[in-house]
């Protein structure tokens, strides 16, 4: 084998060799990469840049109302007809001595051409489309980020739903397995004849509860991993793993002002621009009232085949047309814009007022999950004291099952309402983000990502 052959051999085996050791060193998903991978993988992320890049093609649609326009053409046709014939020839500057035009000889006329159109006036409706083209193409660009901050909020969402669920699943865990072992300890005891059988037979339906409960947060994290890998427009037999977090707090907007203006939120900036595209709109039907200016210039040849005769010519000019009656087109088009524009004003309306929803919302929401968080704070360390000397003294025989099964009841609520208000304050956050028109970024959640 030639050395050059070994060497791609090598190379192709060292390349492929190598891609599967990338993809393991990867590791789980951390919030930051998932930020990432919703703005490459999401649908509605596409379809957001493609909306914006057929904005910005009809800007390219509307400037050409200014430039020339050229055309090529040409034509070949015969004829026996007297008129016909003598214009073919009159074109062809080869108009014969005597023709006979009562009996004209058959003749034929090839024809190539070149015209040029250009716009002088179309009554501002040119100006207007152009307006309203850009207009639309600003509206589609902050149509687009307000899609990604949508989408890295659902992100974020998911992550932190995620993290939830883990923790429901860690105390349902916790729980059946601390059951189990009281479970053991009463059967020994009732073997002995320090139990009753009642006890025992307690201590049984609670594992059966807290392992059903378990199973059923283990659901819970499959359906969250099933629903980000929908946001990341993955299929759901694709492998997905996200990292765990630490329980550190997210950056707090301190800026609790209103901002439901245009300034800041991306959505509201793109209702207004199609309310100005819409009054483009409104200019432009206006513009089939006016008249419309058009300057022209051709330069033809002209040739007969079947006999010899070619001439070349040009014409130029400047054409006029007003249309005084249209069959009330017009006016049915400025009604039509009319209507837009003010379907379009409601809109940005309404795009103001669930903002200002969305930010009551946030903050409403964060102070329920601060109160929640300042509670339960002291709850799930209550709990663990009062479960820990309730299990002591169960093992001394000098606690009732029905008091050791509340303290470890009460020790799993009061987890599974500190991991859920953790959770809510971090998605509250960053709903706040949202509201306020802000993307959202892993550094500023100040988030531990580790496996």
């Amino acid at each position: 084998m030639k050395p050059i052959f070994i060497f791609i051999f090598l190379a192709g085996w060292i390349v492929a060799a190598g891609a599967p050791v990338r993809a393991a060193n990867e590791g789980p998903l951390t919030l930051g990469q998932l930020l990432a991978r919703v703005a490459e993988g999401n649908p509605d992320a596409a379809v957001a840049q493609a909306r914006m890049a057929k904005a910005r093609a009809k800007i390219g649609e509307a400037d050409a109302a200014f430039l020339p326009r050229l055309v090529l053409g040409g034509a070949y046709s015969g004829s026996s007809n007297g008129a016909t014939v003598f214009a073919y020839r009159g074109q062809q500057s080869s108009i014969p001595d005597g023709m006979d035009f009562n009996h004209p000889p058959e003749s034929d006329n090839l024809n190539a051409r070149l015209t040029a159109v250009m716009p002088l006036y179309a009554g501002g409706r040119s100006t207007a489309e152009r307006e309203a083209a850009r207009a639309g193409a600003r509206a589609a660009e902050n149509g687009r980020e307000a899609v990604m901050q949508a989408l890295e909020f659902e992100a974020a969402r998911s992550f932190f739903t995620l993290q939830k669920a883990r923790a429901f699943t860690a105390a349902a865990d916790a729980a059946a397995g601390a059951y189990a072992s009281h479970l053991e300890l009463a059967g020994k005891r009732y073997a002995e004849g320090a139990a009753l059988k009642t006890d025992v037979l307690d201590l049984e339906v609670r594992v059966a509860e807290a392992r059903a409960d378990a199973a059923q947060a283990e659901s819970s994290v499959r359906l969250a991993l099933a629903a980000m890998k929908a946001l990341l427009g993955m299929e759901q037999e694709a492998p997905l793993e996200v990292a765990n977090i630490n329980n550190t707090d997210l950056a707090d907007p301190t800026d609790r002002s209103d901002r439901t203006d245009g300034k800041y939120r991306a959505d509201i900036r793109a209702a207004q621009e199609q309310v100005s595209a819409a009054r483009a709109g409104v200019q432009a039907a206006e513009a089939g009232r006016r008249p419309r200016v058009n300057a022209f210039a051709t330069v033809e040849e002209n040739a007969g085949v079947a006999h010899r005769g070619d001439a070349a010519a040009w014409t130029a000019g400047i054409a006029v047309e007003w249309d005084i009656f249209d069959g009330h087109l017009t006016r049915s088009r400025i009604a039509a814009a009319k209507a837009d524009l003010r379907s379009a004003q409601e809109e940005e309306r309404r795009a103001r007022l669930e903002a200002s929803l969305e930010r009551e919302q946030a903050r409403l929401g964060l102070e329920d999950a601060e109160r929640r968080l300042a509670v339960t704070g002291k709850t799930v360390g209550a709990a663990a004291e009062s479960a820990a000397l309730t299990r002591a003294r169960f093992a001394e025989g000098a606690a009732l099952v029905s008091r050791l099964m509340d303290a470890e009841s009460a020790l799993t609520t009061a987890r599974v309402r500190r991991a859920q208000a953790e959770a809510d304050r971090q998605i509250v956050l960053a709903a706040m983000k949202k509201a306020e028109g802000k993307r959202q970024t892993a550094a500023e959640r100040n988030v531990d990502a580790r496996r």
